[in-house]
C-alpha cells in the first residue's frame, strides 16, 4: 500500500518517471515508441526476475515451443508494452477518438445495441494489445462509462496516470469499490470495463487458463446477474501501426441453477475467450504478470471439477 512508502521513496519513483513521461509527450510517434522501449528495457534491467517470469510463463503456456521461440514472444511482448505506453501518453492529444486514424473499431454495433437496451453493459478485457485506449474508445461510443482499476502504490504516480485515464471523462472505480460503484453505474445504464486476467486474491474462482489453474475474479458474472447487463468480450490488438479494437457479440451467461457452478461456468467462458486471443497472437499479452502465482487453498472454488470429484464438489480440500 502507498502509506507504507516514505515520502523519499515516493519522490524517487515519481520524478524520474514523470520526467520520462514529459519527454515522451513531446516526441513524434516513432521516436516516442523507441524511447518508451528504451526506458522499459532500462527498468527491466533492475528487475531481472520479471524477465524470468515472462520466459517461464511462455514456456509453460506453450510447451510445444522451443526456448528460443518463447524468448521471441517475450521480447515482442515488451515491444508491444512500450508501444502501449507511447500510445497512452498520446491520449490527451487524441481526445476525439472518432477522428483518430491510428485506432480502428470492429464490432462497434454490439456496443451500440447493448447500450440501447438500457440495462448497462460490461466489456471484459485483458492486458492485451493496447488496453489503455479502451476507456476513451468506449466513451466515444457511449454517454456514460467507467473502468475498474487497482490504484498504484505510489499516490503521485497514481494521480498522473488517473489524469490521463480521465481525459475522456471516464469514471475511475477503485477495485475495492467495484461492486458498489459498478452496480450503480450499470443501474444507470452505463458501460463498465473490467480487466479479468490478473492473479486474484482469495475469493476468486480457479479456472483453466493456458493449461494451468488461474485464480480469476467472478465480478463480471456477479454484476451481470444482479443487473441484467450485457457482457461483451472486448480486446485491442496492434496491427501494423494501428490499434484495432474488437468488440465481440454478447457472451451468454450460464443457465445452471446452482449459482456457484453458474458463476464458475461464466468465469471459465470469459477466460477461454482471453485464451483464444492469446493463442492467436501471444506477443500481444502481458507476460510480465505472474498470472499463476496463487494455488488453490482449502475451500476455494475450482472449475471444471477435478477428475474423481463429484459434480457438486467444486471446492478444494
Amino acid at each position: 500500500m502507498s502509506r507504507s512508502k516514505s515520502r523519499l521513496q515516493i519522490n524517487l519513483e515519481y520524478y524520474p518517471l514523470s520526467w520520462a513521461w514529459r519527454l515522451l509527450s513531446f516526441l513524434p510517434s516513432k521516436a516516442r515508441e523507441m524511447a518508451a522501449l528504451g526506458i522499459l528495457r532500462s527498468i527491466l534491467l533492475f528487475v531481472p526476475k520479471r524477465i524470468q517470469v515472462m520466459r517461464k510463463n511462455a514456456q509453460m503456456a506453450f510447451p510445444d515451443k522451443s526456448a528460443e521461440e518463447c524468448d521471441r514472444i517475450a521480447a515482442a511482448s515488451i515491444r508491444n508494452i512500450a508501444r502501449g505506453v507511447a500510445a497512452f501518453v498520446r491520449l490527451p492529444a487524441a481526445r476525439d477518438i472518432g477522428r483518430t486514424e491510428w485506432i480502428v473499431g470492429h464490432g462497434v454495433e454490439h456496443l451500440h445495441q447493448a447500450y440501447a437496451e438500457g440495462k448497462g453493459a460490461i466489456t471484459f478485457t485483458a492486458h492485451y494489445g493496447c488496453w489503455e485506449i479502451l476507456p476513451s474508445f468506449i466513451m466515444h461510443n457511449c454517454k456514460k462509462g467507467g473502468i475498474v482499476a487497482r490504484p498504484l502504490d505510489n499516490p503521485r504516480l497514481e494521480l498522473m496516470i488517473s489524469r490521463t485515464r480521465s481525459v475522456s471523462e471516464t469514471l475511475i472505480i477503485p477495485r475495492k469499490n467495484m461492486l458498489r460503484q459498478g452496480l450503480k453505474l450499470l443501474h444507470d445504464k452505463g458501460v463498465l470495463g473490467i480487466l479479468i486476467d490478473q492473479n486474484f486474491a482469495p475469493g476468486g474462482i480457479f479456472v483453466d487458463f493456458l493449461g494451468r489453474l488461474a485464480s480469476t475474479t467472478p465480478i463480471v458474472s456477479v454484476l451481470a446477474r444482479r443487473t441484467g447487463a450485457v457482457v461483451l468480450p472486448t480486446h485491442t490488438r496492434w496491427m501494423d501501426s494501428k490499434v484495432h479494437v474488437f468488440i465481440e457479440p454478447p457472451l451468454p451467461l450460464s443457465d445452471e441453477k446452482d449459482m456457484d457452478i453458474a458463476m464458475a461456468q461464466d468465469t471459465l467462458a470469459m477466460t477461454q475467450a482471453i485464451e483464444r486471443w492469446v493463442r492467436e497472437d501471444p506477443t500481444q499479452w502481458l507476460w510480465l504478470h505472474n498470472r499463476w502465482k496463487r494455488r488453490p487453498e482449502p475451500g476455494e472454488l475450482i472449475y471444471p471439477v477435478p477428475q474423481g470429484e463429484m459434480r457438486g464438489s467444486l471446492r478444494s480440500n
